[in-house]
C-alpha cells in the first residue's frame, strides 16, 4: 500500500514538471516569436505609419503553387546541412546540436512530443519573419535577388557564431556554412518559388528543427 502511495506522489511530481517544461516551452515560444517579430514591426510603423498590410510586408501570405520544385530543393539542401550536423555532432566540444536529449530523458512522452513541436516553431516561426521575411526583402528589393539574399544569408549565419563556445575553428567554419547554405536556400524558395511569400518557409524551418533532433536521438 505504501509503496502505491509513494508511486502516485512520484507520479503527480513527474506531471507537475512536465506542466512547468511545457508552460516554460509556450512562454519561450511567444517570447521568442515577439521578439524576432519587434524589428520588422518597429521598422514598419516608422516608414508606413500604420499597422494594417504588416502581415503582407513581411511575407506572412498565400504561396503559390510550386509545392514539388520546393521540396525537391529543401530536401536536397536538408541532407547535406544533416551531413554538417552529424559531423558536429560527433565532435566533443562542438555546439550543442540535440536540444532534445534531456527533455526525452526527463519527460514523458507527451511532454516530449509538445516540447518538439513548440521548439520547432519558436525557431522556425520567429528567425523567418526576421531574416526572410524582413531582412531578406529589404535587401533584395535594395540590391537584387542575387546580392540581396546572400546578404540576408550572412546575417542570420551571424548569430549561430554564439551556438559555439571554445571550440576548434574548422567546427566553427561549419557551423557557420552550414547556416549560411540553409539561410540562402530557404531565401531562394521564398522568392523565386513561392512569390515573396515566408509559409512555406516557416513550415519547412520547423520540420528540419523538428527532424534534425529527432534522428539524432533515435537514429544516429
Amino acid at each position: 500500500m505504501t509503496e502505491v502511495i509513494i508511486f502516485d506522489e512520484l507520479e503527480e511530481i513527474k506531471m507537475s514538471t512536465g506542466v512547468i517544461v511545457l508552460l516554460d516551452s509556450i512562454i519561450n515560444t511567444i517570447g521568442a516569436i515577439l521578439a524576432f517579430s519587434a524589428i520588422p514591426f518597429i521598422w514598419y510603423i516608422i516608414s508606413k505609419k500604420r499597422i494594417k498590410g504588416f502581415l503582407n510586408y513581411i511575407g506572412l501570405y498565400k504561396p503559390s503553387k510550386n509545392h514539388a520544385h520546393a521540396i525537391t530543393i529543401v530536401i536536397s539542401a536538408y541532407i547535406v546541412s544533416f551531413i554538417i550536423i552529424c559531423i558536429l555532432n560527433k565532435q566533443p566540444n562542438g555546439m550543442q546540436t540535440n536540444p532534445f536529449l534531456k527533455i526525452y530523458n526527463t519527460e514523458t512522452i507527451g511532454v516530449f512530443c509538445l516540447y518538439v513541436l513548440l521548439y520547432g516553431l519558436q525557431t522556425g516561426i520567429g528567425e523567418e519573419i526576421l531574416f526572410r521575411g524582413f531582412f531578406g526583402k529589404r535587401f533584395v528589393s535594395k540590391f537584387g535577388f542575387s546580392v540581396g539574399n546572400i546578404v540576408q544569408a550572412l546575417i542570420f549565419a551571424v548569430p549561430h557564431i554564439l551556438t559555439f563556445n571554445s571550440t576548434p575553428i574548422l567546427e566553427v567554419a561549419l557551423g557557420v556554412l552550414n547556416a549560411l547554405f540553409i539561410g540562402y536556400v530557404f531565401g531562394y524558395v521564398s522568392e523565386k518559388i513561392y512569390n515573396g511569400s515566408i509559409i512555406p518557409s516557416i513550415m519547412a524551418h520547423t520540420l528540419i528543427n523538428i527532424l534534425s533532433g529527432l534522428l539524432l536521438i533515435f537514429v544516429f
